[in-house]
């Protein structure tokens, strides 16, 4: 029970001194933001230790600034006081579209098919997998251009779009066609919402 409670104001001291306030999902919450320990990895990769019972998870976007930071794996090693998460710092905004029926008729009384976007969040794209990076972002087979995103029910004929640098150095918005899901870590509660990590391999329609 000593243990317990200096390590409780050991991180409480720590969060006073050192910690970040960030809004997640109009919640605020303070934070320790820490380099990765291996060396080896990407600058956009961090450790994020949160007290126990804010309850966070991965698939949470965590905001400071005009920064967003993904909530990627969770530790699960637990002392009582705080969760240690490995995150990554986004750095794109995606939008998933899709096609439907309109519904409402054109001026022929026809029901045209339109293109709609039904979701939209901070994700971060990876275009090499290299040490931990590899690790996080998962099994996805072939291809060196991965997106780490929220869980999200992803319809079949769903079209991921993002920014990306065109042939001129434009900075321009661009669809990609989703080749393969990984949702390993991507589950549903008990209400039916859905959480985790998703990671989608893609390539320019």
């Amino acid at each position: 029970m000593l243990m317990f409670h200096c390590l409780q104001d050991n991180f409480k001291r720590a969060l006073d001194r050192e910690g970040v306030e960030v809004q997640i999902g109009g919640t605020s919450k303070t934070v320790l933001f820490r380099r990765q320990r291996n060396g080896q990895d990407s600058a956009d990769w961090v450790d994020v230790y949160s007290a126990t019972e804010d309850n966070l998870r991965p698939g949470n976007i965590l905001t400071t600034g005009a920064d967003n930071y993904l909530l990627v794996q969770r530790d699960h090693r637990e002392n009582g006081v705080y969760l240690r998460y490995n995150a990554v710092r986004c750095n794109q905004t995606i939008s998933l579209t899709r096609e439907m029926k309109s519904p409402v008729p054109d001026e022929w009384g026809d029901y045209p098919t339109i293109t709609v976007n039904y979701f939209t969040s901070p994700a971060y794209l990876a275009t090499q997998l290299t040490g931990l990076n590899k690790t996080a972002i998962g099994n996805v087979i072939g291809g060196n251009m991965v997106v780490i995103m929220p869980g999200v029910e992803i319809t079949p004929n769903a079209v991921l779009q993002c920014n990306t640098f065109d042939n001129e150095g434009k900075f321009t918005a661009c669809d990609y066609q989703i080749e393969s899901i990984d949702s390993t870590d991507v589950f549903t509660d008990n209400e039916g919402s859905i959480h985790g990590i998703l990671r989608l391999q893609i390539k320019p329609e």
